[in-house]
Parts: structure tokens; sequence; C-alpha cells
């Protein structure tokens, strides 16, 4: 829905849509998650809403105050806003020029161990042997697919039990191959599942939000810190008739980066978390052996996304360098963000030029445009959707095993067929694959068909997928999802 509506903002449908929101409702979940471009658009949306006479309820367990003052800012209409104090939990509301706070029930605290550990897969392997020694479940949450893929080879050559008991999750999976993993996770893990449970699901940020799920015992990648409050929900989430021993109280176990000399590296995080970001948290973690939820939680989250105060950080010269330095890149960042969200943002309701504005006719989907030219509602890099495709003995199927129908290129598919196909499509962004798939044409009977028109056909012989011209192969299997491997590996 959120997505969906941010898009709206930089379409020509924009006036016709959102004119049909008035005196409704609209939620918002999980705000925290937006980066900067989209926060820009989220912030113009807000203020088109409240013109428009639409209620707005947004909802987060870990937003910064900077960020709902801006959000507040945005819906209210004014820079001359104080913000009131929000003791967490709390609800915070916004209604004409007035702006409040009501306190909410703390439900009780839940105070989780915190230890570190290597970062290395197998001495993952090593101390979920040791915490699961009487049974129990975990999660293992790695910052990218390639590290999940390869925690879970590790876990699996450690023979942990039957392999039904070893889960990857991830992104990189057919959203129908995704869903069946997700149902099945939900049923092992979520609410109301059967006591006693037993299993380890390896996975990436799907599981960090949104999904009710409750383990015995995490280990998860260093991420920032409001992030990890969101990964430590997910353990110890319910009552329970028991819990084995060794798992009886919450741990949450931090891999270690590597580094230099105390200063941590981060390695490929980096492009997915602001470097400032992921030292602050690091930092603010350091000699905790635990941390008590929710009354740590604003600390925590402040601590990080707060204005610096350089008298306070005791780190020495190179860390405050460091600090300064990547705190410096993330502004600079930042701001090229909202230059580019602006660019491409209608007018504000009370612009004087409204009626007059030239706001470019954006494409949503066309993966062959500039990034000018299309309504991003996630600032990336530049992505192209394939529909995985599979050689069998009958022609081209959607399965590997030949369960589905045939699937004709060249030949406009129904309604079914496309419903089908697009169960089976992903979005790619490794330069090389993009590349490669961008270079081929849309499938002749795709060409006219809205879902499919800038997709591209990925056929796998055998679970592989060359792409001729570079040194990258496509693997695809239900075991692990999609892997981008030089040819070499």
């Amino acid at each position: 829905m959120d997505q969906a509506l941010l898009s709206v903002l930089q379409t020509r449908h924009f006036f016709v849509r959102l004119f049909g929101l008035a005196h409704k409702t609209v939620i918002f979940d999980e705000v925290h998650a937006y980066d900067t471009y989209m926060s820009t658009l989220f912030q113009r949306l807000l203020q088109w809403l409240r013109a428009v006479g639409t209620s707005v309820i947004i909802l987060s367990a870990t937003i910064p105050a900077k960020t709902r003052w801006e959000l507040l800012r945005a819906y209210v209409g004014t820079d001359d806003l104080e913000l009131p104090g929000a003791k967490y939990p709390s609800l915070t509301w916004a209604a004409d020029d007035r702006v409040g706070t009501v306190p909410l029930p703390a439900f009780s605290p839940r105070r989780i161990a915190l230890e570190w550990i290597p970062r290395e897969p197998r001495a993952i392997a090593e101390h979920l042997a040791e915490g699961l020694r009487a049974g129990g479940c975990a999660a293992v949450i790695c910052n990218t697919v390639r590290r999940a893929q390869q925690v879970y080879q590790a876990l699996k050559e450690a023979a942990f039990g039957p392999a039904q008991d070893l889960i990857l999750f991830h992104g990189r999976f057919p959203f129908a191959w995704r869903r069946d993993i997700e149902r099945g996770v939900l049923a092992r893990f979520g609410r109301g599942s059967a006591d006693p449970r037993k299993g380890i699901v390896v996975a990436t940020q799907v599981i960090e939000q949104s999904l009710d799920l409750d383990f015995d015992l995490m280990i998860s990648d260093l991420a920032p810190v409001d992030l990890l409050i969101q990964r430590a929900g997910r353990m110890h989430r319910h009552e329970r008739a028991r819990r084995p021993a060794p798992v009886g109280r919450p741990r949450l176990l931090l891999c270690t980066p590597d580094g230099v000399d105390g200063m941590p590296d981060f390695g490929a995080d980096v492009y997915i978390y602001d470097r400032y970001v992921l030292l602050k948290s690091w930092l603010v973690l350091q000699g905790r052996k635990h941390l008590t939820l929710p009354q740590d939680t604003e600390m925590l989250i402040e601590s990080v996304y707060g204005e610096p105060d350089a008298a306070a950080q005791d780190v020495g010269d190179e860390m405050a360098q460091e600090l300064a330095r990547t705190r410096q890149q993330m502004d600079q960042d930042h701001r090229k963000h909202v230059a580019k969200a602006y660019a491409c943002l209608v007018p504000a309701p009370d612009d004087e030029e409204l009626l007059y504005a030239q706001n470019p006719m954006l494409d949503e989907d066309n993966p062959e445009l500039h990034e000018a030219f299309r309504a991003l509602t996630r600032l990336g890099r530049l992505g192209v959707d394939l529909v995985c495709l599979h050689e069998t003995d009958s022609g081209l199927m959607v399965e590997p095993d030949g369960s589905e129908r045939v699937v004709d290129l060249d030949e406009e598919p129904d309604e079914e067929m496309v419903q089908i196909l697009a169960q089976y499509k992903m979005s790619v962004t490794h330069y090389s694959a993009v590349k490669h798939f961008l270079g081929q044409k849309v499938p002749r009977g795709w060409r006219k068909c809205p879902g499919l028109r800038y997709a591209r056909a990925a056929v796998f012989s055998g679970g592989v997928c060359r792409l001729d011209g570079t040194s990258f192969v496509l693997r695809l299997s239900r075991e692990l999802g999609l892997g981008i491997e030089k040819e070499a590996e």
C-alpha cells in the first residue's frame, strides 16, 4: 500500500487517485525502514493526505525522535513545531496545528543476554550446537543473501539433524517458492506453533519485521541498532509452556565484524547500511552484557541517530576522525537523495504554481530508462525483472519438475498464464546480469502484457542459466534460491 501511494506522487494519475482517499484513513507500517529518498516522498504524501482530508496512522516500534518530528511537521504543515516528549512506548498525535503525546502501557521488560561471537560460519555452527544441545529453535539473520547462503551451506555440512530442520529464507527466491517457505516458517515458529519446536532458520532481513515469529535463540550480523531491536523482537516473543534449559532465557549472539587495531571492517554491509550508523551501533553496544527492552529502546536509538555529542564520545582520536568522516559522507549522500526525490515530486498542495506545474510523465517499470525518468520509490542499483523458466522434456516451464503449463514465449499469455508467470518473477540488480538481460529483447508474447512487458526470460537448464558474454552464471534451486557466481566457482 505505501509504495503504491508513494509512486502516485510521481505519476500522471496523481490527482485522480489521491482524491479517492478523501475522508478515509491510510495506515503505514514499519516506517523506520524507509530510506532518505523514500522518506522525502513520504513527507510530501503526508502533506497531500492532510490536504484532501485523509487521516493517517503511522506505526513503528523503533523510530528516532528526529524522524518523528519530520513526519509531524510534514502532516501539520509548519516548521514551528515543538516535539512533545515521548517516553517509550507512546502514541504521538496531530490534529489541525496541535500535537500531543499519550503514554502507552509498557509491556513487561525483557532482559536479553548480549554476547559477541566470531562471524565465521564454522563459529556460528559451534555456538548453535552448544545452544541447542537440549533442543529448541534458532534464527541466524545475515545482512546479505550471499552470506546467508554461505552460512546455510556451512550448517548443512555440520549435519544439524534432519535436513527439514534447517531452512534458508531470503528474498532471492521466485515469489511462489518464497511464499511456500514463509508459510512453512510461520507454521513452525509463529504464534500458535506447537511445542516442542526445533529447527534453524538462516535468513536475511525478511524475518526482521512484519512476521510474527518466535525463536528460542538468535544469532545476527551486526546491523543498525534499531534493526537489531526489531530482530530481537522475534525471540522469546510469546509465552511457551516450556523452553529447553540452555535457551530458557533470551540470548542474542552478535557476529563480531572483521577489523584491525580496533577499527571494524563491515565489508559488503556498507552497501546496505551507512558505515556511520554501523559504527555508532557497534560503539553503543560495546561492553554491554544485556539489553533490557523496552526500557533501553529510546536510549539506544537516540545514541545512534540523535545529534552527535563530540564531548560525550570518549572513543579515541582515530575513531573520532572516522566518525566525523563517515557522518559527513552520510549527510552528503542524504542531501543528494533528497535532491533526487524533489526532482520527481509533484508540487506541494499550497504551491502557487500547482495548476501550471509540468510534472514529468514518469514510468514506473521500464528498466531501460534512466532513473531520472522513472517513478522510483527507493534508490538503489538498477534492476531488471526476470521470469525464471526451466527447460524440461515437455518445453519451458516455471517449475523444473514440469508440474505447470508449458510456456510459449512467442504466444501472448492468457490471464491464467500471466498470474502463473507473475509468481515466478524476481528482480536482479547484479551489474553483469542486468547488462546481459537488458541486452535481450522482451519475449514477443509478453510485449503487450502490462505485467510482463518489461520482464526478461531467464532460462535455466539443470538449474543453471549462463550469461553469455560475461564470466557469471545464475544458479537457481528450491533449496538455495538464486545465486550469482563466476563460472570458475
